[in-house]
């Protein structure tokens, strides 16, 4: 019987710690809003990219596990005409 190694990483509840990028989630929010024909309006993560690189300038010299919980983004959002999507790091898309 083969076995497979799952290179994710999950939290007590089941939801994976190291989740889709900021690049990821919005490239999802993309491919939906082109799915639905909808026109993106705006496209940012939460927190900012900006927001991000600021921590992460603060943060230098932490361990990677501390920079890694304290700059990810959790959510992308592509505000589009008559619509919001959201993409949250988990995968879920609202």
């Amino acid at each position: 019987m083969p076995v497979f190694n799952n290179t994710n990483e999950y939290d007590r509840a089941g939801a994976p710690i190291n989740g889709l990028s900021a690049e990821e989630m919005l490239a999802k929010a993309k491919e939906i809003a082109n799915t639905l024909k909808l026109e993106i309006a705006s496209l940012y993560t939460t927190p900012t990219l900006g927001q991000i690189e600021q921590i992460m300038e603060k943060l230098q010299g932490e361990d990677e596990e501390t920079i890694r919980m304290n700059t990810a983004a959790y959510k992308a959002t592509a505000e589009c005409n008559g619509a919001n999507i959201d993409v949250e790091s988990d995968g879920h898309i609202v």
